[in-house]
C-alpha cells in the first residue's frame, strides 16, 4: 500500500515509475503487472466456465463429491485374471461346477432391449463386466470384482445383487443361491474351505428358518436355525448317514 497523498502533491511524489491511484502512491510498472494477471486469470475463469468444452472440468472437480461414482468404461475382455488366480478364489472355483446360465435367463438377458454389456472400472479398483440399464445401473447378469478381492457372479438390479448368483468370499466360503438386495436371502448352499456345507434357508445373509449342516466329519444337523445359530434347545448331531 503506497503513502496517502493529496492531488496537489502530484508533482512531487510522481516519477516515470509511480502514478496516483485512489488517491495512494503507488508503483506504476509492479503494481500494472499485477493486475494484468489478476485480470487474466479471471478473464480466463469466465471463459472456462462459458466454454463448453471445459465445462466437463468444472463437474468433476466442483460438484462430484462421491469419488466411487466416477468409473471409466473397459473393454468386456478387459485382463482379470490376476484377480481369478488369487490362491483364495482359485481354492474357491474349485469346490463347484462353474456358474452357467440356465435356458430361461438367456432368453431374458437377449430379449431385454434396454440392457448394454459394458466393462466398468471405479477409482478403488472394483471391477464390473456385464449388463447394464439405460440408467447406467448394474442390471441383467455380471460379474463384481470387490475391492477386498471377492467375487460376485449372477444376477443384478439396479445396481444391487439379485436373483440368482454366486459369491466367492476372500474370508474362505463359497455361497450359490438367491440374493436380494445385497443380502442372501431364501434358498442357498454355502460351503467352507474348513469342510462346512450349510443347505438351507437364507435372510439378511445368515441361515434362518430350516437348514441342514454337515461338518468335515461327516455329521450332521438338521433343524431350524436363527440368524445363523442352531435355534432348536435340544441340538440333534447325526453321525449315522452322508447328508449332503
Amino acid at each position: 500500500m503506497g503513502v496517502r497523498v493529496s492531488k496537489s502533491d502530484i508533482c512531487i511524489f510522481c516519477s516515470k515509475n509511480n502514478e496516483i491511484k485512489n488517491d495512494h502512491l503507488v508503483d506504476s510498472k509492479n503494481e500494472i503487472q499485477k493486475l494484468s494477471k489478476i485480470q487474466a486469470n479471471y478473464r480466463g475463469y469466465i471463459y472456462r466456465k462459458k466454454n463448453p468444452k471445459y465445462k466437463k472440468y468444472s463437474i468433476n472437480v466442483l460438484n462430484i463429491k462421491d469419488k466411487s461414482k466416477l468409473v471409466k468404461e473397459i473393454p468386456i475382455n478387459y485382463n482379470t485374471k490376476q484377480l481369478d488366480n488369487n490362491k483364495m478364489i482359485k481354492r474357491l472355483y474349485n469346490l463347484v461346477n462353474k456358474f452357467e446360465l440356465n435356458e430361461k435367463e438367456k432368453y431374458m438377458l437377449n430379449t431385454t432391449s434396454d440392457l448394454k454389456t459394458i466393462g466398468l472400472l471405479y477409482p478403488n479398483n472394483i471391477i464390473y463386466k456385464g449388463t447394464i440399464n439405460k440408467k447406467n445401473q448394474k442390471e441383467g447378469y455380471g460379474k463384481l470384482y470387490m475391492q477386498d478381492g471377492s467375487i460376485y457372479e449372477g444376477f443384478f438390479k439396479e445396481n444391487k445383487m439379485e436373483g440368482r448368483g454366486r459369491l466367492y468370499s476372500i474370508n474362505g466360503y463359497v455361497y450359490d443361491g438367491e440374493f436380494k438386495n445385497n443380502y442372501s436371502i431364501g434358498y442357498g448352499k454355502c460351503i467352507s474351505l474348513d469342510g462346512t456345507i450349510y443347505k438351507g434357508n437364507w435372510y439378511n445373509s445368515q441361515p434362518n428358518g430350516l437348514g441342514e449342516e454337515k461338518y468335515n466329519d461327516n455329521s450332521y444337523y438338521i433343524g431350524k436355525f436363527k440368524n445363523g445359530k442352531k435355534a432348536w434347545k435340544r441340538k440333534i448331531i447325526y453321525k449315522r448317514r452322508k447328508l449332503l
